[in-house]
């Protein structure tokens, strides 16, 4: 109904505009037709005036003739206007060329910005607590609360390759910290062990948990792992292809931010939201 009510408030306008129009081509009419009589009557009038008028008037009528052939400033305002008006013409062409070719010029290739947006190093770190990797009962006794820092770095170069790197931090620290919770615990559940044997299961023990932790956080028994090989996108999927093995990830960008959202192997542990280093 709203658009069928602005159709008739359209067709109305039109319906005034040519009644208007209408008007306007009467009233022309009209003032030609009062136009032309009138030129009628004095042209009528000219033919039945007696000979003796039209002679006292023949004179003044000669005499202005030569004034108005001979006047310079009517025979030199003609082309000074109508060398202005070609002037003028050109000058708005020559604008309007000038405005096409700009805006030509302005005019950019379209690029796969996501592929350019892509290109770069995208990082982030968790901080993961004792409590997601300890027993409570081990943590209670011994007081354990260090975090495992952890930084996972993906690298897509302009050659299409690329890396993924997982690091743990200061594993040292890490280990030395175990190490005396370890200490604690044992002194604890085997006092007959001497301060030699004391030590030494403490540490074995603190870096065969920390192995198997690297194992459970970044998939290999170090510190350190890395994945390379080579990579295509689109949009909003990244495909890998890595020793023969291909798998993807889709992905968001947003400002500084990389956002994976989903993987071929999996969606568990997504989101992973990656900061521009």
């Amino acid at each position: 109904m709203g658009q069928m009510k602005k159709f008739f408030e359209r067709k109305q306008n039109r319906l005034i505009v040519a009644v208007a129009a209408a008007v306007i081509i009467l009233l022309t009419a009209v003032l030609v037709t009062v136009a032309v009589t009138r030129k009628k009557k004095s042209y009528e009038q000219a033919v039945i005036e007696p000979p003796v008028e039209t002679q006292t008037e023949a004179p003044t009528v000669t005499e202005s003739d030569p004034e108005t052939t001979t006047e310079p400033p009517t025979t030199e305002r003609v082309p000074d206007t109508s060398a202005k008006s070609k002037t003028d013409k050109p000058s708005t062409k020559s604008d309007k060329d000038k405005s096409s070719d700009s805006g030509s010029k302005d005019k950019k290739p379209v690029i796969n910005l996501g592929s350019i947006q892509l290109e770069g190093r995208w990082g982030m770190t968790e901080y993961i607590s004792p409590s997601e990797l300890f027993d409570g009962d081990f943590l209670a006794k011994t007081g354990f609360n260090k975090k495992l820092s952890v930084s996972t770095t993906y690298q897509f170069n302009s050659k299409k390759t690329f890396s993924i790197t997982y690091e743990i931090h200061d594993a040292n620290g890490y280990v030395a910290a175990m190490r005396e919770a370890y200490t604690v615990y044992f002194k604890e559940a085997y006092p007959e062990w001497t301060a030699e044997e004391l030590e030494k299961r403490a540490d074995q023990s603190a870096w065969t948990e920390f192995w198997q932790i690297c194992e459970a956080v970044i998939g290999v028994s170090g510190d350190a792992a890395e994945v390379t090989g080579t990579y295509s996108n689109d949009e909003t999927t990244i495909y890998y292809q890595c020793d023969g093995v291909s798998f993807s990830e889709t992905y968001v960008i947003k400002d500084k931010m990389l956002t994976l959202t989903g993987s071929s192997e999996g969606n568990d542990g997504y989101p992973i939201i990656l900061s521009r280093w």
